[in-house]
C-alpha cells in the first residue's frame, strides 16, 4: 500500500513540477510572423476612449419571468444595448484592429489606438467590481474573452522589445487581464449542475486564453476541468440538457455553447490535450447535433418541446465554431459548408476565425503554407443571455 502511495505521489509531483515549467501554447495560427505596419500619411480617427465606470447592474435582454428565458422584452433589450455598449465597442474595436494588424494590413496608428483603449480600461481596474448581476458577470467574461484572445495576435508577434508597445504598458495590460480572469474564476465556480451552461464555458475561454497570455497553469487547469464537465453532460444525441431548457432557443443556444467549446477544445489540442476524444468524441456529437439542425430544426425542436426560433445559423458568424473544428479535428467533411458561409468572424472568439485556423487551406494568405490549428470577433447581434 504504502509503495503505490509513495509512487503516485511521485508522479503527482513529476506532473506539477513539468505543468509549472512548461510555456502554454496557442493553436499554431496564432503564429503568424513579426507584425508589419502598412505606411500612411493619412492619420485615421481612433474612436473616443469610453472606459465603463459604472455597477455591473445590467438588465438582461429576456422577460425575466419565463424560466426558458427565450421571450425577448425590448424595453430591457434597448437598457441592456444601451448599458452593456462601451464593453461591446471595446470588443469590436479589439478584434478589428487586431485582425489589420495581424494579417498586415494596419497602421501604426492601428496599434496605437488600441495601446490607448487597453490602457485606459486596465489603468481603471474596468469591470472589477464584485457583482450579482448575473447579466454583469456575463458581460465581464465576454469582454476578457474578446480582448485576451485578441491581444494575442498582438503578444506572440511582436517581440518584447518593440517600442510600439513597451514593456512596462505589456505588463500593466496583463496584470489587469490576470484580475479580471480572476473575477471571472470567483463567478463561475461552485456552480450547481442545473445552473452550468453556456455561460460556463465562455467563461473558460476567457479564462483560458488569458491563461496564455501570462502562461498560468492553474487558470488554464481550471478551465479544462469546465471544459470536460461539459463533455460528460452531452447526450447521446448531442443534446446538452440546460440549453434545452431554452425551448423555443434550444438550437441557438446548442450552437452558442459550441462556439467556446470548440475554441478551448483546440487550445487544449495544442497543449497536448487531447480533448476533442474525451467522453466518446463528445463534441462531435453536439455539433453534429447543430449541423444536422441547420435548415430542419424539427429534431431538436421535438427534444426542447417546443418549435425553433426562425434564426438562420448561417448569418452574422453564428457557425463560427466551423473553422477551428475543422482545424483542429483534421475532419474536411464540413469544409464544403464552410467555403460556402460568408467570412466567419466573432469579436469573442478573437476575430477573424477563417484566418486564424484555415488561411491557407482557404486561400487567404500569400505567407509560406503550415499547418494553422487555432479561434474570433462576438458579433453585435450574437449578444446572447
Amino acid at each position: 500500500m504504502s509503495k503505490v502511495w509513495s509512487w503516485n505521489l511521485v508522479g503527482v509531483f513529476i506532473f506539477w513540477a513539468g505543468s509549472v515549467n512548461a510555456t502554454l501554447q496557442t493553436p499554431s495560427g496564432y503564429l503568424n510572423g513579426p507584425l508589419e505596419f502598412k505606411s500612411s500619411d493619412k492619420a485615421d480617427d481612433c474612436p473616443p476612449i469610453n472606459v465603463y465606470k459604472g455597477e455591473l447592474d445590467i438588465p438582461s435582454k429576456y422577460v425575466q419571468t419565463k424560466k426558458s428565458k427565450d421571450v425577448i422584452d425590448e424595453d430591457n433589450e434597448a437598457r441592456y444595448k444601451a448599458l452593456s455598449a462601451p464593453m461591446t465597442d471595446l470588443q469590436q474595436l479589439s478584434a478589428s484592429l487586431t485582425d489589420q494588424l495581424f494579417k498586415g494590413k494596419g497602421k501604426e496608428q492601428d496599434l496605437q489606438c488600441l495601446r490607448q483603449h487597453w490602457l485606459a480600461w486596465a489603468k481603471a481596474g474596468a469591470l472589477l467590481q464584485p457583482t450579482k448581476s448575473a447579466v454583469g458577470k456575463a458581460i465581464r467574461k465576454w469582454t476578457l474573452g474578446a480582448i485576451s484572445a485578441n491581444y494575442l495576435k498582438i503578444q506572440l508577434n511582436l517581440p518584447e522589445s518593440d517600442s510600439h508597445f513597451p514593456k512596462n504598458e505589456r505588463q500593466e495590460l496583463e496584470r489587469w487581464l490576470g484580475l479580471l480572469a480572476g473575477e471571472v474564476m470567483i463567478d463561475y465556480s461552485n456552480r450547481k449542475p442545473e445552473q452550468i451552461n453556456n455561460h460556463d464555458y465562455w467563461a473558460a475561454w476567457g479564462v483560458i486564453t488569458t491563461a496564455v497570455v501570462l502562461n498560468r497553469q492553474d487558470m488554464f487547469d481550471w478551465s479544462g476541468a469546465i471544459f470536460l464537465n461539459a463533455m460528460s453532460k452531452i447526450n447521446a444525441d448531442g443534446s446538452l440538457p440546460n440549453e434545452l431548457k431554452r425551448r423555443s432557443r434550444a438550437l441557438s443556444y446548442h450552437n452558442f455553447a459550441l462556439q467556446p467549446l470548440v475554441l478551448l477544445a483546440a487550445f487544449g489540442e495544442a497543449n497536448g490535450q487531447h480533448w476533442l476524444s474525451s467522453d466518446n468524441a463528445a463534441l462531435q456529437r453536439l455539433a453534429t447535433l447543430v449541423i444536422n439542425n441547420l435548415d430542419d430544426s424539427s429534431s431538436l425542436a421535438q427534444a426542447a418541446k417546443e418549435t425553433q426560433v426562425k434564426e438562420s445559423l448561417r448569418e452574422h458568424g453564428r457557425l463560427s465554431w466551423l473553422a477551428p473544428y475543422i482545424a483542429t479535428s483534421d475532419d474536411k467533411a464540413w469544409l464544403p459548408l464552410l467555403k460556402s458561409l460568408p467570412p466567419l468572424k466573432t469579436t469573442r472568439l478573437g476575430g477573424d476565425l477563417n484566418y486564424l485556423y484555415m488561411r491557407n487551406e482557404l486561400g487567404l494568405t500569400d505567407k509560406p503554407a503550415h499547418k494553422v490549428i487555432g479561434t474570433m470577433i462576438p458579433n453585435s447581434k450574437e449578444q446572447q443571455l
